[in-house]
């Protein structure tokens, strides 16, 4: 007679065919994981290995990726020179912090990149605004003294550009093209009001103490005097010369000069 009972499995009994799933897993997770850290694409990664000798395309990667494709051990060790890590990390676990400390270290870095690229973004876009604007009222200032010829008006609407644009009054130099005045004018009048504001910079400074001079700083009145002298200095002390009321007053006062005599009557 048959026995019909069934047979007591051996205590620690393994069933190797999951133990083999779940290594080929973890090899394709630690695989994936160590291309995207090491910023390789699929395509990227398959021809490195075709340096090492194995006829590997992007498909192969994928699928190597998703334990779709056994990887020999030669393969492993290409794959551990090429993505700079021990042999050993494609079949160690992971341990869970760490990932989730990498992974955020890296989402915060990609965030910040475009953060960055955002700010650059929005800089541009708002020079170009104000460019525009300037351009603008520029073009609404020559109007409207076309229409009243009053250039006490005109004073008027150019010192509220002033106001709003500062030194972009002389930079912006499309902003004349409606009445026109040229290039080598805007600098020249610039030149004029920059040296006045150097100058004044210069004679304030005469009146202070060694220690005053220290603390308000020593390098813009060196820039100032070498501006005076050269007629050259530093673009960032220049721009901040542009936003001196007596810049303002000067350059405003020649712009309206300039406008009076370009538009006829």
């Amino acid at each position: 007679m048959r026995d019909s009972r069934k047979p007591t499995p051996a205590i620690g009994a393994v069933d190797l065919s999951d133990h083999a799933d779940a290594s080929a897993r973890l090899v394709a997770a630690q695989l994936r994981e160590a291309r995207r850290e090491s910023g390789w694409s699929q395509q990227s990664l398959a021809e490195a290995m075709g340096a090492f000798g194995f006829a590997w395309r992007q498909t192969t990667v994928a699928k190597a990726e998703a334990a779709d494709r056994p990887l020999l051990f030669t393969e492993v060790l290409a794959l551990s020179q090429i993505l700079i890590k021990p042999v050993e990390y494609f079949f160690e676990k992971p341990d869970a912090i760490q990932m989730a400390v990498e992974e955020s270290a890296r989402d915060m870095e990609r965030a910040l990149q475009r953060f960055h690229e955002a700010q650059s973004v929005l800089a541009r876009s708002t020079y170009e605004l104000q460019h525009e604007e300037c351009v603008f009222g520029v073009a609404s200032a020559a109007r409207n003294y076309r229409t009243s010829y009053d250039s006490g008006l005109l004073r008027h609407e150019l010192d509220g550009l002033y106001e709003r644009f500062g030194g972009g009054l002389a930079v912006f130099n499309q902003a004349y093209k409606a009445v026109p005045v040229l290039r080598h004018e805007l600098e020249a009048i610039d030149k004029d009001a920059l040296r006045e504001v150097a100058e004044r910079c210069l004679s304030q400074a005469r009146e202070l103490s060694e220690e005053e001079i220290a603390e308000d700083g020593a390098e813009v009145l060196i820039e100032a005097d070498r501006y005076l002298k050269e007629g050259e200095a530093d673009p960032a002390l220049l721009s901040e010369f542009r936003l001196f009321p007596r810049w303002g007053d000067l350059f405003c006062f020649h712009l309206v000069e300039l406008f009076v005599a370009r538009i006829e009557k």
